[in-house]
């Protein structure tokens, strides 16, 4: 009895201590992910300095920009209205004084895409070319000048408007270009992309057409994001990631923005067969469509980083040989906001499987060494679920009673609360102590190796529904799995 009593005191003194250094790691692995998380997202939503109305001429100045913004969004200007008009002249002159002939589309334009009853009215598109030195296919650079009924739309769509203006001044203040570029101002986009339309439909410059960029807004700061191509985007991506500063995109993107019922003048440029890109910078949606879009609540920031892609790739593919080449679609990311990965979209399957069986393998030699159960492996797989499901219920759960305490909560525009990202952070956290909580009671079954294995059992499911249903947003899956497939056959 007292050996028994004494070796039970030994194991009890061993356990703890080993108990202690276990627990140390975890919160020193949590930390570092923390510190991981923090820094990418820190990197990614960095603005460029503001140049100011001395910067060079060659260069784009939001300061510059800005004081167009002062008079395009000093009020709302829907189609149809005095203020509208004169936001249309105003382009005009100022297009005008920079040496360009500028013309008005007038036209009526319908709209039946989205069914009966049809968008229709009389637009006003403002068009406008910069000759090249070769011509060939053009550059076209697309916004759209009318706002809302309830907004000055300083962002939506004052943003890209002053962008246009600003980046014809500075091509105009540097070597000419080979290619021409065509400036789109288009009319009706608010009520139906009716000036995209007539473009599309009636404009002879629409066959001239090689790459188009169109600059949107849903919001009022934070990164500029390239969130929507074309089919064939390979070329164009690759052509980004060289010209732009500080570019942001991910095929992610798409495959998101393409299920939601959002459209934008993008959707009908699709048709005239051309490539192009879409651009919008998107936080602070409080002041989407609402009185706050004001020139006062722009983020000077956000609105030099627009220009800084508009004029480089301007001058990148003003330059350009081929600016309508396809090739294959392509899996990109750039996680911390600076250089690019990339690879063709014909190598998600073949991926998946590499990784699929790289993870078999780590799992046959677990389990045939014996450091890994299949009853753990099957609790491990039961654990994920749970934490998922448990995590998914306690932040609704969270959300309701916070919108139960302030109902409030409901009114605001777009539902989003404003310092919202204090709201994100703990509904993050509190996901993280759901999942971790559910983790250690599943640990005690499973093992540390069998609750890994379970987990990417539910990650190779996912990977594999990833890589068919939406193969640009496969790469958040399937890496993932493929590094962690390598950490487990490593051990």
């Amino acid at each position: 009895m007292a050996l028994t009593h004494q070796a039970q005191s030994s194991e009890s003194q061993a356990a703890a201590p080993l108990g202690a250094s276990v627990a140390r790691a975890a919160l020193v692995m949590l930390f570092l992910l923390a510190l991981a998380a923090a820094l990418a997202i820190h990197l990614q939503n960095r603005l460029p300095q503001v140049l100011p109305e001395d910067a060079p001429p060659s260069e784009f100045s939001a300061a510059r920009a800005l004081k167009h913004l002062r008079i395009v969004a000093a009020r709302p200007h829907p189609i149809g209205s005095q203020e509208h008009a004169a936001v249309r002249d105003y382009i005009l002159r100022e297009l005008s004084g920079l040496g360009l002939e500028a013309e008005t589309q007038r036209t009526t334009a319908v709209n039946g895409r989205w069914g009966t009853p049809f968008g229709a009215g009389t637009v006003e598109n403002v068009v406008a070319r910069l000759k090249g030195t070769q011509g060939g296919r053009a550059l076209l650079l697309v916004c759209h000048y009318d706002s809302v009924v309830n907004a000055p739309g300083a962002s939506d769509d004052g943003a890209g408007v002053v962008t246009l203006l600003e980046t014809a001044r500075a091509i105009k203040a540097g070597p000419p270009l080979k290619n021409d570029i065509i400036l789109l101002f288009t009319d009706g986009e608010e009520v139906g992309l009716l000036g995209a339309n007539a473009f599309a439909a009636e404009n002879p410059l629409a066959k001239e057409v090689g790459l188009f960029l169109n600059f949107e807004a849903r919001g009022n700061s934070g990164p500029v994001v390239m969130f929507e191509t074309t089919g064939g985007n390979g070329g164009m991506i690759r052509q980004l990631a060289a010209a732009a500063p500080r570019p942001l995109a991910n095929s992610f993107f798409y495959e998101i923005y393409q299920r939601l019922p959002n459209d934008t003048d993008f959707t009908v440029l699709k048709g005239i067969g051309a490539q192009g890109m879409n651009f919008a910078f998107v936080n602070g949606i409080n002041h989407y469509h609402t009185r706050l879009d004001t020139v006062e609540a722009i983020n000077p920031g956000s609105l030099q980083h627009e220009g800084s892609y508009a004029l480089a790739l301007a001058r990148r593919f003003g330059d350009a040989d081929a600016l309508d080449a396809k090739t294959a679609n392509a899996v990109y990311f750039n996680p911390l906001g600076t250089s690019f990965v990339d690879y063709p979209g014909a190598l998600v399957l073949p991926l998946l499987a590499l990784t699929a069986l790289l993870f078999g393998f780590a799992l046959y030699k677990g389990i045939k060494a014996g450091e890994i159960s299949t009853r753990g492996v099957a609790v491990g797989f039961a654990g994920t679920l749970a934490g998922v499901v448990a995590s998914a219920a306690l932040v609704w759960l969270a959300w309701w009673l916070v919108r139960a305490a302030q109902p409030a909560y409901r009114r605001v525009p777009w539902g989003e609360p404003y310092h919202s990202n204090a709201f994100r952070v703990g509904l993050v956290l509190l996901a993280v102590a759901a999942t971790s909580s559910v983790y250690v009671i599943f640990r005690r079954r499973a093992g540390e190796r069998g609750l890994l294995a379970g987990a990417l059992i539910c990650w190779l499911i996912l990977s594999g529904l990833a890589g068919v249903a939406m193969p640009g947003g496969s790469y958040l899956f399937t890496l993932p799995l493929l590094f962690s497939a390598l950490g487990l056959a490593l051990v």
